[in-house]
């Protein structure tokens, strides 16, 4: 398919070309006249297929001139159908009106007065679109020669109009664009879950709640570092001395063992599931609040210190309860 300037041009020389022989017929004028207002008043894709359906017999076209409008409208818009209508007419009509008037001008000199017309000289395209053209059109040899490497120099579809492989390469685009997008998303979905990986595993330390290098210590012996640490205003590290040692009572009572690589999280599943917890014995909150305290860095000073002493006595007492009651 030809571009709209050649398009315009082909039917424009056709025109000048046929002076010659539409001189000496003075027939349709009227008729031609009607027709080119109504294609000057075209406003719409309807009125270019409504116009051109309509074109008097009178018109100097090529046997494929409603072709070229048609695809012309379609690839440019009806603008460009408006033009190529437009144009026929101007041409036709000037092709008839020396033999109506009488006039002795010679027809080729008519014909390249209507050629040397600006809006008719094709100047190459627009220097605006030039470059945007140039790659695109040279992005839609690519793709059309890797697709005939692909399949063999298969012939895609050999009805299809050229700009279709231009078509082609928009959807390889927004293809392109659209895998991009799920690659962006992957990404982004990675890095949340490493960022939530990293953090548990800061959470178990040197594999657990101990470090590696920290000793053993005994219940006795968590609450005086509790109280040390407490004086030094140290309340945070005051909290998690005070949870270990909670811990280290529930291992005492043999409700679960205390396991050094384990996580808070873990020791809570174990202290739930074992046999031997008292049903009043609740550590569920407790884990939480520690787990916010010592791993999100939240500690309100003196207060969580409080409430997790308050805890740790609550406990031993529901632990000395059963042991009493075992006995």
């Amino acid at each position: 398919m030809c571009s709209l300037k050649l398009c315009r041009l082909r039917t424009l020389i056709l025109a000048a070309l046929s002076l010659l022989v539409c001189s000496a017929f003075g027939q349709g004028t009227q008729e031609i006249e009607e027709w080119l207002i109504e294609a000057q008043a075209i406003s719409s894709p309807e009125d270019v297929e409504r116009v051109l359906q309509s074109a008097p017999d009178g018109l100097i076209v090529d046997p494929d001139w409603k072709d070229y409008v048609t695809s012309e409208a379609d690839f440019g818009g009806w603008e460009a159908g408006k033009e190529i209508l437009v144009a026929t007419g101007s041409a036709s009509l000037a092709a008839d009106q020396p033999a109506q008037a009488g006039l002795t001008e010679d027809p080729k000199d008519s014909a390249q007065e209507i050629l040397r017309r600006p809006e008719f000289r094709d100047t190459g395209p627009d220097k605006e679109s030039n470059w945007l053209g140039m790659k695109i059109q040279q992005l839609a040899d690519r793709i059309e020669a890797w697709l005939d490497d692909l399949l063999g120099d298969q012939e895609l579809n050999p009805e299809a109009p050229d700009f279709s492989i231009l078509n082609l390469a928009s959807g390889l685009v927004k293809g392109v664009i659209w895998i991009l997008i799920g690659l962006l998303v992957a990404g982004l979905i990675f890095v949340i879950f490493k960022i939530r990986w990293d953090r548990t595993a800061k959470k178990r330390g040197g594999g657990g709640l101990l470090d590696d290098d920290e000793p053993d210590r005994s219940a006795d012996e968590w609450l005086e570092q509790a109280d040390m640490l407490t004086a030094k205003g140290e309340h945070r590290m005051a909290v998690r001395c005070l949870y270990l040692a909670t811990l280290m009572r529930l291992d005492e009572a043999g409700v679960a063992e205390f396991r050094r690589w384990e996580t808070n999280w873990e020791h809570l599943r174990r202290i739930q599931n074992s046999p031997s917890r008292p049903d009043d014995l609740d550590v569920s909150p407790l884990t939480r609040h520690f787990d916010l305290i010592w791993y999100g860095r939240i500690c309100k000073g003196e207060m969580d210190v409080a409430e997790f002493r308050e805890a740790y006595l609550r406990v031993v007492k529901l632990l000395a309860s059963q042991g009493e009651s075992a006995a």
